[in-house]
């Protein structure tokens, strides 16, 4: 199986507060390093999303800010990759441990 190595630069969670499950819809995203775009001339982001209710991983493309309306946007609008989880793309990453950490589960 061949390594990825990713560069992530932040990681943010967020409720979107729909009614997907009892805890609501968690979303935790993933920026990677800024990929800079020729053509438009400035940095944009990849994003790798994983939203914990409806079980839906997917990388977002192209997104001009890290934002959790950006992120929102895109993902209603179906335009991602989809991916099987956060965890096969980045191995190494904890994602208990940053579930724990973003999501009070007395509060989610």
């Amino acid at each position: 199986m061949k390594k990825i190595k990713f560069n992530v630069m932040d990681v943010i969670g967020f409720n979107t507060g729909r009614q997907y499950s009892n805890h609501g819809q968690r979303i935790i995203a993933v920026q990677l390093a800024p990929k800079y775009d020729d053509f438009w001339e400035k940095e944009y982001s990849e994003i790798l999303f994983e939203d914990i209710d409806r079980m839906i991983s997917g990388k977002l493309s192209g997104l001009w800010g890290f934002t959790e309306d950006g992120i929102m946007k895109e993902y209603d609008k179906g335009d991602y990759e989809c991916l099987s989880s956060l965890c096969s793309v980045l191995p190494k990453f904890n994602m208990k441990k940053i579930k724990k950490g973003l999501f009070d589960e007395n509060k989610y």
